[in-house]
């Protein structure tokens, strides 16, 4: 993570006084025509909000709908669910549709609840959205669900299930933020179509975001995040689709558990975190971070840094046989510039009836010496007493704590002992044969 960002830029500082500027009017819809249609006049007391912040503040039978490319506009703003004790919902099913050039989007802050579904909301079907597939691309530079910059928290979901995309075209900050204050509780809910954002997205900035995700790409530019600042909660639970990150930045990562204080969480069953464009994959960097891989999950490209600076504690978990992890480098317990701290780096494996997956590292493989620890659960393993490799690298150096080459580190369903095995190459494999201790 860019620690730079915890600070007030001369960027940020120039964007806040932009946003405190004067905005131009505030628009309210109030579906006064009763069609629920977002491009006529008559649902905005009788003049489009072309030129102005657009709000919507009503949910239910007099929410707001896009169905087609509106014809009037452009306004500045979207606030859906605007303040406290205020409820609103934007469909978007088809067309294209847009903030103003530059301008931002909110769904639930100060207090309000928000929901926007790019998706059909005529229809049902999608695993996480329970929306049919609609059609809709939206556009805008910022999209915050769940509170916001330089206001309050609120609770904002967004659900995205369309054959178009969401297009975030800022090129610095947080272009996507799910949870973004304090308080601020933002889901995603994601089953198809492409969201690109165009520099970092957070989810639990400092507040609670969630990204439930089965299909769909999701294309980062720079820092992706679950679980950012002191009290932020990022959650991913994904079963297919691709997250595909730092597409802009190298020197940026995917990170779980950011700055101290953070917690993520990812429980991936299915689809691909793809860091291979940055700098890989970060659990714990400075928080609390742990990575879930199960049946089919995939992650590839750079390193894959378990337990980073001072304080950080990370987790990386990998149930079955079936997972595929292909990074660079692997480190627990070291900075990003292998230099050993205080954190605490955990690798985890369970078996099932095929074995245990491996790691694949095309570099090196590093372990630190203050509490990194490895695990092994091999009972759901009845098969043939065979050597198991756990970590495949080109080079290695340092051991897990409390398994010196050697150790007794677990036993299969059979009651098969398996050794620890650090010789093999840049290797960590659990061999079925006793090694006899060095003399």
């Amino acid at each position: 993570m860019d620690w730079s960002k915890k600070t007030l830029s001369l960027g940020t500082a120039a964007a806040l006084a932009a946003f405190l500027a004067p905005q131009g009017a505030f628009a309210q819809w109030d579906n006064g025509n009763a069609d629920n249609d977002w491009d006529n006049p008559l649902n905005w007391g009788g003049t489009f909000p072309t030129g102005a912040n657009a709000t919507v503040d009503l949910a239910g039978a007099d929410r707001a709908v896009i169905s087609a490319t509106p014809t009037n506009g452009p306004v500045i703003d979207i606030f859906v669910g605007s303040g406290a004790g205020l409820t609103g919902e934007l469909d978007l099913t088809a067309g294209s549709a847009s903030s103003g050039g530059g301008n931002w989007s909110f769904v639930g802050q100060n207090g309000g609840v928000g929901t926007f579904n790019v998706a059909d909301t005529t229809g049902s079907g999608g695993i996480t959205t329970n929306l049919a597939t609609g059609s809709g691309t939206f556009t805008t530079n910022r999209l915050y669900v769940g509170g916001r910059d330089f206001g309050d928290a609120g609770t904002g979901t967004l659900n995205v299930n369309t054959q178009g995309s969401i297009d975030l075209l800022d090129t610095g900050g947080p272009t996507l933020s799910v949870g973004h204050n304090p308080g601020a509780v933002g889901t995603m809910n994601m089953d198809n179509g492409t969201v690109n954002a165009g520099y970092e997205a957070w989810w639990g900035a400092d507040g609670e975001g969630t990204l439930n995700m089965s299909g769909g790409t999701i294309n980062t530019g720079a820092w992706t995040v679950f679980g950012r600042g002191s009290g932020g909660v990022g959650t991913l639970n994904m079963t297919g689709g691709a997250l595909n990150a730092s597409t802009v930045d190298a020197a940026s990562f995917v990170v779980f558990g950011s700055f101290g204080g953070s917690v993520g969480v990812g429980n991936v069953s299915g689809g691909t975190i793809d860091a291979s464009a940055g700098a890989g994959v970060y659990l714990g960097e400075g928080g609390t971070g742990t990575l879930n891989l199960s049946d089919t999950a995939t992650v590839t490209g750079g390193a894959l840094r378990i337990g980073l600076n001072d304080g950080g504690v990370g987790t990386l978990a990998v149930t079955g046989s079936s997972v595929s992890v292909s990074v660079t480098d692997v480190s627990l317990g070291l900075d990003s510039t292998l230099v050993d701290t205080t954190a605490l780096g955990t690798l985890s494996f369970v078996a099932d009836a095929g074995g245990v997956s491996t790691i694949l590292a095309s570099g090196d493989v590093n372990l630190g010496s203050d509490g990194d620890t490895l695990l092994v659960d091999l009972t759901g393993y009845t098969g043939a007493h065979v050597d198991m490799q756990l970590i495949d690298g080109a080079t290695s150096s340092g051991a897990f704590t409390g398994l010196a080459q050697g150790t007794l580190a677990a036993t299969d369903g059979n009651a098969n002992p398996y050794y620890i095995d650090y010789t093999v190459a840049g290797d960590v494999w659990l061999t079925t044969t006793p090694i006899p201790e060095p003399a």
